[in-house]
């Protein structure tokens, strides 16, 4: 613990290390204090030893030693003001800095000496002292008076901003045998000329307390810094019943601190993965740098966070604007299950520093956690995940898939099933409603392909039918496909929409399909009622044309939107209560599906990319997942070599 003399120092301030008052007029007084007491942290004032209750923390200041930019090279270092605190603190204080304390003194009506000593501690605890500075006073028979006692504030704590107003409370104490009228102002001559305030008027009783609130307005020209004393001053006629006191105010300077992540602040990730973030803060100036520490965590989630590092600034100062980033790597252990975390907030704070305020804020993060991908095979062309709703018949889905990268491929052109699967015991097995184009072709087609429920999968009905022309063999960037399902009042699917959008919006083509009356391709007869079924799981697959192909994707990415009147739930395998759940879809491609999560919701994406390589041998993983690939049927009107031909 220190206690010696600022006095010692190179250049000296001439601060005592005692505060000593004993030549005062007038029933109070203040008076300055402190060293150098080689600590670092937040550090409040607690007056101890003070027995008679006469002594009071006014305030706080620390300084440093800073070469003078104004003076020549070589003209050595001067005191400067770092920080001021009211009242007792907190104040933060570097290793190097000097701490300097003001206290006030009451004097009581009878006279005496009056010791009591100074004590700075830790903010939050009582002790140890880390330094101290001896109180001594002695006053002389008070006639009786006023007395001014500042009550915290922001004006006296913190300061203020330059073109606004702030409150300064005050009680006014008297000691004196009658009423005393008067008004409580700012000094006009004190100070600079970045202060002003009103006259209050006050009548203060015989022997009471009054309080007094005084509006204080800085110009809207003050610099930002530290000013003179300013004094405070209770003017009456009354010759005992002045009474007043000073005050440094602090013209604060405005800073903004605004942050960005590049992730989303929602973000859909997987059990057992490390996903990296980087934060990016906009930082207008000052001398403090932000301080992150994360909220609570939800369970199986960890954050590690890298330092903070400057990327650019507007000059050499080390207050100038500047761009800082912060590295952060969010964790999930692999036991996390599917579904929404908790909330997390990671919460920052710039500290209070040179003339700016203490700046906070929080950014919070909602983390959804996907299914997982099918086991064994990934989310490939040939597998994605189902979507259902405990075995409920679904009614209203519809599926829009965006391209937001040109879709082209070199080999068997392409198609958009939506794989429909119905329960058991209904009279469809398997639904498929697709949109597809033939090889080298600009003609969309739309297509209804359904199968009984035999266990042998015979197709019941196809219709093939033209739904829009593109502008060439390659999918723009920015053109939509929507496939949505009609159903009857029992949920039975009657048939379906077929729409295409370009990259303005505007509609290039749209078809609607029934499946009633349709050519039933078991026996000639037409399609009723009796041949309708409801679905109970779907799946979408973007893959090849048709016949068990391989699509050669070149180029192509996008996002797949779902929606129902169901709340879709997201599995990565097939439910057991649907009619084959091994059946799937012959034709693959080399693409791969995104994450969803536990449930879709209306406009949830899911993302597709074409992977710029030879596709894996899907039949070879059917048969090691025990899956029944299907093929789509070539079109009867459109057979070319090394394709199979379909049946009439």
């Amino acid at each position: 613990m220190q206690h010696a003399p600022l006095n010692t120092q190179n250049p000296p301030l001439n601060v005592p290390g005692t505060i000593v008052l004993d030549s005062f007029t007038g029933n109070s007084a203040s008076g300055t204090g402190g060293g150098l007491p080689h600590i670092k942290g937040n550090v409040v004032v607690l007056i101890e030893g003070d027995t008679g209750g006469v002594f009071s923390a006014m305030g706080l200041e620390t300084m440093a030693l800073v070469h003078d930019p104004d003076l020549p090279p070589g003209s050595g270092r001067a005191w400067e003001t770092v920080l001021l605190a009211g009242g007792a603190g907190p104040i933060p204080i570097g290793t190097a800095e000097a701490l300097l304390i003001t206290v006030a003194f009451a004097a009581p009506a009878k006279a005496g000496s009056f010791t009591a000593m100074a004590v700075v501690v830790q903010e939050g605890t009582t002790g140890p002292a880390l330094f101290q500075v001896p109180i001594q006073a002695t006053s002389a028979v008070q006639p009786g008076g006023i007395q001014i006692l500042a009550q915290p504030c922001q004006l006296l704590a913190n300061g203020i901003f330059a073109g606004k107003t702030e409150n300064l409370p005050v009680l006014l104490k008297s000691t004196l045998p009658r009423a005393v009228t008067g008004v409580f102002l700012l000094e006009p001559s004190s100070g600079d000329a970045n202060f002003a305030s009103p006259a209050i008027p006050v009548e203060v009783a015989a022997g009471a307390t009054v309080p007094a609130t005084l509006p204080v307005t800085c110009a809207v020209t003050a610099n930002p810094g530290f000013n003179p004393e300013s004094d405070f001053r209770f003017v009456t006629p009354d010759p005992q019943g002045g009474a007043g006191f000073s005050a440094r105010l602090t013209v604060l300077a405005n800073r903004t601190v605004t942050l960005t992540t590049d992730l989303s602040q929602s973000p859909l990730l997987a059990a057992g993965t490390s996903t990296p973030c980087k934060v990016t803060i906009f930082d207008s100036g000052g001398l403090s740098e932000i301080v992150f520490q994360p909220g609570p965590l939800p369970a199986g989630v960890t954050l590690q966070m890298g330092p903070v590092r400057t990327v650019s600034t507007s000059g050499p100062l080390p207050d100038d604007s500047r761009v800082d980033e912060m590295d952060m790597v969010i964790v999930l252990g692999a036991q996390v299950q599917p579904g929404n975390l908790p909330a997390f907030s990671l919460n920052w704070t710039v500290p209070a520093a040179d003339f700016h305020l203490e700046i906070d804020g929080t950014v919070t993060f909602n983390i959804s956690v996907a299914v997982s991908a099918p086991a064994g095979s990934g989310l490939s062309s040939t597998t994605n995940y189902f979507l259902e709703e405990n075995g409920n018949s679904l009614l209203g889905v519809s599926v829009t898939v965006k391209f937001g990268v040109d879709l082209i491929s070199s080999a068997n052109a392409w198609s958009i099933q939506l794989n429909s699967y119905s329960a058991l015991g209904d009279a469809t097995g398997w639904q498929q409603y697709v949109v597809y184009v033939n090889p080298q072709s600009t003609q969309l087609y739309a297509r209804i392909d359904n199968w009984d429920a035999s266990g042998k999968l015979v197709e019941l009905i196809r219709t093939d039918t033209k739904l829009a022309n593109l502008p060439g063999t390659t999918v723009p960037a920015g053109y939509a496909i929507t496939i949505s399902l009609n159903n009857d009042t029992s949920g039975n699917i009657t048939g379906a929409n077929y729409s295409v959008t370009d990259n303005r919006g505007q509609l290039l083509g749209k078809v609607t399909t029934s499946i009633i009356g349709q050519l039933l391709r078991t026996n000639g007869q037409h399609a009723t009622l009796a041949n309708l079924g409801a679905i109970r799981a779907f799946q979408v697959n973007i893959v090849a044309d048709y016949n068990f192909a391989v699509a050669a994707l070149t180029s192509g990415s996008g996002t797949i939107t779902y929606s129902a009147s169901n709340n879709l739930s997201v599995t990565n395998a097939a439910p057991i209560f649907i009619d084959d759940p091994n059946v799937t879809t012959g034709e693959s491609a080399n693409l791969t599906y995104g994450l969803l999560p536990l449930v879709v919701n209306a406009g949830v994406p899911q993302t597709f990319q074409a992977t710029l390589g030879v596709t894996a041998n899907e039949r070879v993983l059917d048969r090691k997942l025990g899956r029944h690939p299907h093929g789509l049927p070539a079109p009867a009107f459109f057979v070319t070599k090394g394709k199979a031909k379909a049946t009439a």
